[in-house]
């Protein structure tokens, strides 16, 4: 097995140490990152809106859109979290799949307004797109390391915030964007934040490196390293954390897949609302996240805290199922039913990124995250097919009603998250 004792190499000061340059260099560095993820949040949630409005979807159609943006993760972020690792030059990569990404949106919004796009053109955008952010993802939060910093856990800790503005401000501007100016340009807005995210990681002069691998990291074999990253999740003390994160993944995507179908068509929810829980939800998210950093800060056991927002959000899933009556009660509802499980989901993941940092050593963090990304993929995949095949057989609602008795049952998972000790990387573990 791969040695992973070790930890990788960072660049850290003081403040007093930080230049001018350096904290430019941050600066670019979270445009990049925030603007990255606006155009995968943006993408995401006009194509739901898309697929329903302008191809009218079923729900297995709608069950394969959402497997088809999850499925390439299960194939690429294994290698993603590799070449994090081992990468001489990750920024040139983040950049060309960025450029990448922004040709394969904007050839979509010329195939829209040629009137020749239809389902087939939305999956394929999803796969693409999806592939590419496997990749982006795990290198954004690893390529950290090669800006000097004064903490590498506060400056992961200030992009998981630029993300949720991100997504934030995404879903707040897609359906007021598709209603007012079309597809085409909304496409077109989310061709340019790629394009916008490239420029920004173009101008940090900071050299293009990797501290990890210039510590003398030897790699071992492709499958093997890829076998370790499961096994420091699934062999370690991270595993009720993943097993729990298995049963409800799928129960919860499952829900997600379903909210174009279940807004749009059975409760007519207009076009021009369409992201207002969306919005909701993001914002609340960042809130959660504040309060579970405030939570960790104070004390508080991360594996408490992961668990506890996890419950939280899980007892929000039951408000969509049950929306009727007005359009004011029935967006309310949606507004809670999608806002209070997002942010109890966002608070803990903030635990669990702090679970991660006591168990996995930094210079196999990229295997480890390329793990876990497999894991929530192939439920995420799982959910949303059976979602989406459910549906065409029982009612939406039918569907969401099943999916949240799933999300409930999983609760029993989290009493033994609860019982986890304090966690540190030992070497019988790994």
């Amino acid at each position: 097995m791969t040695d992973i004792a070790g930890a990788s190499a960072t660049v850290r000061a003081t403040a007093s140490e930080l230049s001018a340059r350096d904290r430019r260099d941050f600066r670019r560095y979270l445009s990049g990152y925030g603007g990255s993820t606006f155009g995968t949040a943006f993408t995401g949630v006009a194509v739901s809106a898309l697929a329903v409005n302008l191809f009218h979807v079923s729900g297995g159609e709608a069950g394969v859109l959402a497997a088809g943006s999850a499925l390439p993760a299960l194939a690429v972020a294994p290698v993603a979290g590799l070449t994090a690792e081992r990468t001489t030059r990750p920024r040139r990569i983040l950049i060309v799949s960025d450029l990448v990404s922004a040709a394969v949106v904007g050839g979509c919004a010329l195939a829209v307004a040629a009137r020749v796009a239809d389902f087939g053109w939305l999956l394929a955008l999803v796969i693409a797109l999806g592939a590419f952010s496997a990749i982006s993802q795990t290198l954004l939060i690893i390529h950290l390391n090669s800006l000097r910093t004064q903490s590498l856990p506060v400056a992961r800790a200030r992009t998981q915030t630029v993300a949720y503005l991100s997504s934030l401000s995404a879903n707040a501007a897609v359906g007021p964007v598709i209603s007012a100016v079309g597809p085409v340009v909304a496409l077109t807005v989310d061709a340019v934040s790629y394009l916008a995210s490239a420029a920004s990681l173009g101008v940090i002069a900071a050299p293009d490196r990797n501290p990890a691998l210039e510590a003398g990291s030897a790699a071992g074999s492709f499958y093997r390293d890829i076998g370790d990253g499961f096994r420091l999740l699934f062999r370690g003390r991270l595993g009720p954390v993943m097993l729990y994160t298995l049963v409800a993944q799928s129960a919860f995507v499952g829900i997600g897949t379903l909210k174009a179908l279940f807004m749009l068509q059975t409760l007519r929810i207009p076009l021009s609302l369409y992201s207002l829980p969306t919005f909701c939800a993001e914002g609340l998210a960042a809130l959660g996240s504040v309060l579970a950093d405030r939570a960790l800060e104070a004390g508080w056991p991360a594996n408490r805290v992961a668990a506890g927002w996890w419950a939280c959000g899980t007892v929000g899933v039951l408000f969509m199922p049950v929306a009727f009556g007005s359009l004011t009660v029935k967006v309310t509802l949606l507004c809670v039913g999608v806002a209070v499980p997002v942010m109890g989901y966002a608070a803990a993941n903030v635990a669990v990124v702090a679970l991660f940092s006591e168990a996995i050593p930094e210079n196999v963090m990229g295997r480890a995250i390329a793990a876990a990304t497999v894991t929530a993929t192939a439920a995420a995949t799982v959910g949303s097919l059976a979602a989406g095949l459910l549906a065409d057989f029982l009612t939406v609602r039918g569907t969401l009603w099943a999916c949240a008795a799933v999300g409930v049952a999983a609760l029993v998972l989290l009493f033994p998250v609860m019982r986890l000790r304090a966690m540190a990387a030992r070497p019988d573990e790994q």
